[in-house]
């Protein structure tokens, strides 16, 4: 991943600095598996392989995952991901560079993620998630 693509990421970030990619995961549709039903039968009611995706800066792919079952929740597949053990990697993703994801995924030195709102945000938290959701 290199820093060229976040000094063009800036303006798509709203202000966030550093920004080299988002990522984030969907459900595509499949037939029920006659041995495993249970386990691609997602929570939207429908029979699903996960995919997981990381986008540059102008919408393409830089990084793909697929094959999970549906049920299991876009932090798990994450962590069963390769870009997971590379982002453990120093050299992977430079430290003031980062990727930008939504409330499933888990925070990471490399993965900025919204603040969890248990009722307590503070006014910056808020505005925080505000502008990371709007992306």
């Amino acid at each position: 991943m290199s820093g060229d693509s976040a000094e063009i990421f800036q303006d798509r970030s709203r202000g966030f600095p550093g920004v080299i990619g988002m990522i984030d995961g969907c459900h595509i549709p499949c037939k029920q598996p006659p041995a495993n039903e249970v386990n691609y039968y997602n929570r939207k009611g429908f029979h699903s392989i996960r995919l997981q995706g990381t986008c540059d800066h102008q919408g393409k792919f830089i990084d793909v995952y697929i094959g999970n079952p549906g049920r299991i929740h876009d932090a798990r597949v994450f962590r069963n991901s390769p870009l997971f053990e590379r982002m453990s990697e120093a050299d992977f993703i430079p430290s003031n560079f980062h990727l930008l994801g939504d409330a499933a995924y888990p925070l990471k030195a490399n993965l900025m993620t919204p603040f969890k709102d248990t009722g307590h945000l503070t006014r910056a938290q808020t505005l925080y998630n505000t502008k990371l959701s709007s992306i």
